[in-house]
């Protein structure tokens, strides 16, 4: 697609820099180089149409959901995307209370065994942000996950954690960690598709009694958000 792209611009160029050396700029000139621009403005969005389409996942993809609490749920986002797409192949690997470092352990065990998909999508942060005073140990753990599932041609897809500000343990400090986790995970070049949660989620109807976990309603937003962002349905 990036060739394609080349392409493209480098045929518009040529025939503007031909128009231009001879200063043909007349009416039947004008008409050839609207001509010229429209053909190509057209074959770049068609071009990038399918691109964004490639970049999303479809319900007939291989795809491994790692996750804490908020995907272990019998009634989580992925549920609700099993439902969507009959007859997919989608396998979920989550744990209550799970840091970053059990799901890079989890992805290594599922590459032991030989699986293979064409996405890996993660929702992290909760737990490392109230287990940790500093987030470098995530980012490491995610970096190294990233970096495997890249070596094993899985595009990648991540979600961060539901906002903590309604929860009592809650400190300022653990927002600064939520906040610097979003930021990077933002800015890191591994990943395909990221999804930030923390404003999202930011209404307190969308939580259990807890405060900590969402509840039907903010998986349901959660799931909503994945299905326009990350999936081709």
């Amino acid at each position: 697609m990036e060739r394609l792209n080349l392409v493209l611009r480098e045929k518009i160029g040529l025939q503007l820099l031909k128009l231009l050396n001879k200063n043909l700029m007349g009416k039947k000139e004008q008409k050839i180089l609207t001509a010229i621009l429209i053909g190509t403005s057209a074959l770049l969005i068609i071009a990038l149409v399918i691109r964004n389409k490639r970049k999303k996942i479809k319900c007939n993809d291989k795809v491994l959901f790692l996750g804490n609490s908020q995907t272990a749920s019998s009634s989580s986002y992925v549920e609700k995307l099993i439902q969507q797409c009959s007859n997919s192949d989608f396998t979920k690997v989550a744990k209550v209370g799970a840091k970053s470092d059990w799901i890079l352990d989890a992805y290594k065990k599922e590459i032991q065994n030989g699986k293979k998909y064409e996405w890996v999508s993660v929702m992290i942060g909760g737990n490392d942000i109230f287990a940790r005073k500093s987030i470098d140990k995530t980012k490491e753990n995610l970096e190294e996950l990233f970096k495997l599932a890249k070596q094993n041609k899985s595009k990648i897809l991540v979600m961060s954690s539901p906002t903590k500000e309604f929860y009592s343990k809650t400190q300022p400090i653990h927002l600064e960690l939520a906040i610097e986790l979003e930021e990077w995970l933002d800015k890191n070049k591994l990943v395909n598709k990221f999804i930030p949660l923390t404003q999202l989620t930011a209404n307190q109807d969308l939580f259990a009694s807890d405060n900590l976990h969402i509840n039907k309603k903010g998986q349901t937003l959660v799931y909503n958000k994945i299905k326009d962002k990350a999936f081709n349905v």
